[in-house]
């Protein structure tokens, strides 16, 4: 991935949700890149530590197939409202975020151009 990544937090009623936009490094191979990306993002052991507070049990001990604003997702569902990991792709960007609502925030405001991943970093809110 580009060394840049774009943050950013949604906020609802049920909480403040972390999520990240990287960049597919452009000598890298799209397919060998998704592919690792997926393969170490559904392995890690350690995915409650994106939240902000403990998301709760896990609903599965497995991501399951979503969809999202058109995306093909994954997604891995915890006890606590509104806490649901997600990814996915469009295009080079991965997007990953702690809710739902957030993911589709992120790629509505990525496919308008207001948020630039591998363009300064930093974090906005959504």
């Amino acid at each position: 991935f580009d060394e840049d990544l774009t943050s950013f937090v949604y906020y609802d009623g049920n909480g403040e949700w972390p999520g990240y936009i990287f960049l597919l490094d452009s000598s890298e191979s799209i397919l060998l890149g998704k592919g690792a990306a997926t393969e170490n993002i559904e392995a890690s052991a350690n995915l409650e530590s994106l939240y902000l507070e403990l998301p709760g049990e896990r609903s599965a001990d497995v991501f399951k197939d979503g969809s999202a604003s058109g995306l093909e997702t994954r997604y891995l569902s915890f006890s606590k409202k509104g806490a649901s990991l997600n990814y996915g792709w469009k295009d080079n960007y991965l997007i990953i975020s702690t809710s739902f609502e957030g993911f589709r925030k992120a790629v509505s405001l990525l496919e308008e151009a207001e948020v630039e991943p591998g363009t300064g970093g930093g974090a906005i809110d959504i």
